[in-house]
Order: C-alpha cells, then structure tokens, then sequence
C-alpha cells in the first residue's frame, strides 16, 4: 500500500539511521509519476495534511512559475529557495511537493538552455545532499522523458497509473465530497467495485458524476449513477 509506505517514510527519522541511510543512498526524495488524474497529487497532499498534524510544516513549490518569473535567474532562485529552508529545517520538519518536475528538461535549441542547465545543477546539488528534516516529493506525467540524472536523485519513484477500491471508497467519503453522505455504504461499496473493474482515473469519475448530476436537476442518484458507470465505455 503506497499510503503505508509513504507515512513510513515521512516517520522515519533519518537522524535515527543516518549511518544505514548513507551506505544505502537513502535519501528524502520521492517520485510519484503516472498518467493524469490517478490522484499522484492527492495523495501526497493527504500525507501533507497528516504531517501537519504532526508538527510538520508544507511546501508547494511551483518551478514553471518560478522559471517564467525568473529568466535567466533560476538558478539563483532556486538556491535562495533551499537555503531558507535548510534555516527552517533546523527548526521545523519540512515536507515540499513540486509538481512537473520534467520542467527540468532544457530546450536544447531555445535561448534559455545554459539558464535551465545551471537550474538542474542547482537542484540536483540539493537532491545529492540530504538535508535533515526535509522530505521531497515530486510528480511528474512524463517519467519517460526525464533526464536520467534526475531519477537517480530518488531513492523512492512510486507509479500511479491505477486506483484501488479502497481509493475510490475514500473518494466517495473524503471530507471534501459534498455527496458523501447522499450515497448509502453499501451503494458506495458497489459503485466502487464497478468504478474499479473499469480502470478508470479519478477525473473520469468526476466526469461520470457531473454527467449524472446535471441531467438528474443537480441530484446524484444511486441508481443513476450505477446506470452511467454500466453504460459507459
């Protein structure tokens, strides 16, 4: 189970074990990647929001909006960013989420590829030297295309390309569902079985409950519902 997995890795003190972790090259940094909408994001910020309860302070760092804001100083911007928080980290435990990490790869025919060569630098400067308290997550939808001198930077690269019965019941009851409590437990168990078998994303889902819900007069329904899912493709 990759949430098990996740919150071992979260809770285990590197401090404890830094002697193994370093023979072994174990290091903070975790890589989730798969096509959209299979909840990569998600269930990192579920960790997130945990880790919060635990004390833990959270980042989301948005490199392409960094880049565009930075031109031709990203590199810069990227060292002033990890210098604050190995500050903070002495202080507090830091978990950061930086989405599209393929970014990272340079336009080899654009004007900007010594700036972006200079960026990657940096960043693999900070992936190569652990620092205590702080746990990296990355997302990407192009493993494939990443520069293979970024991927040894993770000691953990999970793949999302699926999601589990268990995942979409919790789906059906996450907190910020406004129809949790429209569908019985027994509904919510068939429609996650049936959802499952059709190995679909979550953004499918939604697509299947805004279809049912706007040509029922904004009412999610069982058994229209159920239709939709059994009809669909």
């Amino acid at each position: 189970d990759i949430r098990k997995e996740l919150e071992n890795i979260i809770n285990t003190s590197r401090k404890d074990r830094e002697e193994e972790f370093d023979f072994l090259d174990i290091n903070g940094n975790i890589l989730i990647y798969g096509k959209p909408g299979f909840g990569k994001t998600a269930i990192i910020y579920e960790q997130m929001l945990k880790a919060k309860k635990n004390k833990y302070e959270t980042y989301h760092l948005n490199i392409a909006s960094l880049i565009s804001e930075k031109m031709g100083k990203t590199a810069k911007a990227i060292d002033a960013f990890f210098q604050s928080l190995i500050k903070e980290s002495k202080t507090y435990k830091i978990i950061l989420l930086i989405e599209e990490i393929e970014v990272f790869l340079p336009n080899r025919e654009g004007k900007d590829h010594d700036d972006m060569k200079r960026a990657l630098t940096t960043f693999m400067h900070y992936m190569d030297n652990p620092i205590n308290n702080l746990i990296i997550f990355c997302t990407t939808n192009h493993k494939n295309k990443l520069d293979k001198a970024i991927l040894r930077r993770f000691s953990f690269i999970y793949e999302m390309n699926s999601i589990s019965i268990e995942m979409i019941t919790d789906f059906f009851n996450h907190d910020k569902n406004p129809f949790k409590n429209i569908l019985k437990e027994n509904e919510k168990t068939e429609l996650s079985s049936l959802l499952y078998e059709k190995n679909i994303s979550f953004s499918d889902i939604k697509l299947i409950m805004r279809k049912v819900y706007l040509e029922n007069d904004f009412n999610l329904d069982y058994k229209s519902f159920k239709k939709e899912i059994e009809n669909g493709n």
